[in-house]
């Protein structure tokens, strides 16, 4: 399974469409504290996903299931569109 799709400075943000399609479900949002941004399945637990290894390894936070990555360079704050 590819547990995680990391998206760097350059590469384009997902659609919301690409996002739910990628994570299974709904999106949330959730930012680490080095400013990289995760997208996962808001009802990843309920649906009895497991903890993501990579996010585990990596991030120290306990998301399940598929994650979507936006590294800290990579997010565009200023946009009124993406994810921020």
């Amino acid at each position: 399974m590819e547990w995680t799709k990391t998206i760097n400075k350059g590469e384009q943000q997902p659609t919301l469409a690409e996002a739910q399609a990628f994570v299974g479900g709904w999106v949330e949002r959730f930012e680490f504290d080095n400013g990289d941004l995760a997208l996962c399945d808001e009802e990843g637990l309920m649906k009895g996903y497991e903890v993501n290894p990579v996010v585990w390894d990596n991030y120290a936070e306990m998301l399940v299931g598929k994650v979507i990555i936006i590294k800290s360079e990579a997010r565009d704050r200023n946009s009124e569109e993406g994810w921020g």
